[in-house]
């Protein structure tokens, strides 16, 4: 494991504060750890039903290969983590990058829905990772997370720009 990935994982362990010591990690880096720290503080109404959680990653390798790392033997509430690159049904995160694009109706009910794509939650996603003066921030529509059978934590909704009522 080289240096640069070590003081990710460390960065990751020492909280969901992750504007402060960014400027040191690529912004897909910034992204791998907003979506593994997103998670635990997602709650899934039907999470006495999962075994595990998988995260699959559409559009961003480095996005991909970056939580692959820093998840590799970790889990959320017992439940062990698994990145995927496709099967969109057995997904419970999926990560839209870029230009690449989602058929809401075609996921299975309670995946939530992430992307660095603007507009992402008018167009019914859950959060959309925004870069605001080259920083990285959450952008929560509640009312998307609602529908699609999630609660979202107050440490996550504190440091996000939220929309909606929970």
């Amino acid at each position: 494991m080289n240096f640069k990935v070590a003081s990710l994982i460390a960065f990751i362990v020492s909280g969901f504060s992750i504007s402060t010591n960014a400027a040191q990690y690529s912004p897909d880096q910034v992204k791998a750890v907003y979506l593994y720290r997103i998670a635990n503080f997602v709650r899934w109404d039907n999470e006495t039903e999962m075994d595990r959680i998988r995260f699959c990653i559409h559009g961003n390798e480095a996005i991909r290969s970056t939580l692959e790392v820093i998840t590799k033997g970790k889990s959320i509430r017992e439940m062990p983590i698994e990145v995927l690159t496709s099967d969109k049904n057995r997904c419970d995160v999926v990560f839209v990058s870029g230009e690449q694009q989602i058929e809401f109706e075609q996921l299975n009910d309670h995946v939530l829905t992430i992307s660095d794509t603007q507009g992402f939650t008018l167009d019914g996603g859950v959060i959309e990772l925004q870069t605001i003066q080259s920083k990285i921030k959450p952008f929560i529509n509640l009312d998307n997370a609602k529908d699609g059978g999630f609660s979202i934590g107050s440490q996550l909704l504190r440091i996000a720009t939220v929309e909606g009522k929970q």
